[in-house]
């Protein structure tokens, strides 16, 4: 089957979003959890997910703005089956039993601060904390050894990076 065929469950039953392995999750059991223990999406009117069922690296800043605090349920799912994708094409490159460490090494050497790179995109998309929480938990699951990793942690480049920058002036122009 192509990369690309790929069906969204496909993603989704491969990785488990519960608190325990024991205690397997699917995306859209963990959105349910989250909404029980109070937090609230952005209900508003979405114009630019409108025809938008899948994201990639040229739509991704489509939906991840600078603040991303107006993100829907609809959205958030587009974007934590987009970072999956992401680790998933990052961890074909890994020879031989992949691990969290490799994974983490692996991601690191693809890196660049450019809007167009996927990485950055993933660490971007990072910073919204339930995309955080959603892929802390996937990746703690499949490699439970070392669920501390730094690959969990966002980067601290988005704090005051250039490419902020650069992203936050373009808003800025109008």
């Amino acid at each position: 089957m192509a990369r690309e065929a790929k069906h969204p469950i496909d993603r989704e039953m491969r990785w488990n979003f519960g608190d325990s392995r024991s205690t397997p999750l699917s995306l859209d059991e963990f959105f349910a959890q989250k909404e029980a223990d109070g937090v609230e999406f952005f209900a508003g009117k979405e114009p630019w997910l409108v025809g938008l069922h899948k994201l990639n690296w040229q739509t991704f800043f489509r939906v991840c703005t600078q603040e991303m605090d107006d993100l829907s349920q609809k959205a958030l799912k587009l974007v934590i089956e987009y970072c999956l994708e992401v680790l998933e094409e990052v961890e074909e490159t890994i020879r031989g039993k992949a691990s969290l460490a490799r994974l983490e090494a692996a991601l690191n050497i693809q890196y660049a601060e450019q809007f167009e790179n996927k990485v950055f995109q993933y660490y971007w998309a990072l910073r919204h904390p339930v995309v955080k929480d959603a892929i802390t938990k996937a990746l703690a699951n499949r490699f439970p050894a070392r669920a501390g990793s730094r690959l969990l942690q966002d980067r601290s480049v988005f704090r005051e990076s250039a490419a902020s920058a650069r992203f936050k002036s373009m808003f800025e122009r109008h």
